[in-house]
């Protein structure tokens, strides 16, 4: 949600900074584009590297495994849960929110 409002106040910025220009400065002329294609060699990211730079909230990963939940997924929830030795969400440390999310979209 923080990412959208942050999206959202950096588009009215750029238009409001656009409005400012009533004409170009210039006249430009369009040239001919050379597109060349170029082999780029495919890159291995790691699952588990990506999950870790994402931070998520307590009230995220309650959000996220309640939805699993009402789609019927108690018991894979209840599981996830415990497959962190723990018997409560809150308990689950912080640090792992980013794992909790992760094995809750394999559910």
């Amino acid at each position: 949600m923080v990412e959208i409002k942050i999206i959202t106040d950096t588009m009215q910025e750029a238009l409001a900074e656009m409005s400012k220009f009533k004409e170009p400065a210039e006249t430009v002329t369009e040239k001919p584009i050379e597109i060349t294609t170029v082999e780029v060699p495919e890159v291995e990211t790691s699952e588990e590297k990506v999950t870790e730079e994402t931070k998520y909230s307590l009230a995220e990963v309650r959000g996220t495994l309640a939805a699993l939940t009402k789609a019927g997924k108690r018991q894979q929830v209840q599981d996830l849960i415990r497959s962190f030795g723990v018997t409560k969400l809150p308990e689950i440390p912080e640090d792992k929110y980013a794992e909790v999310m992760q094995k809750a979209g394999e559910i």
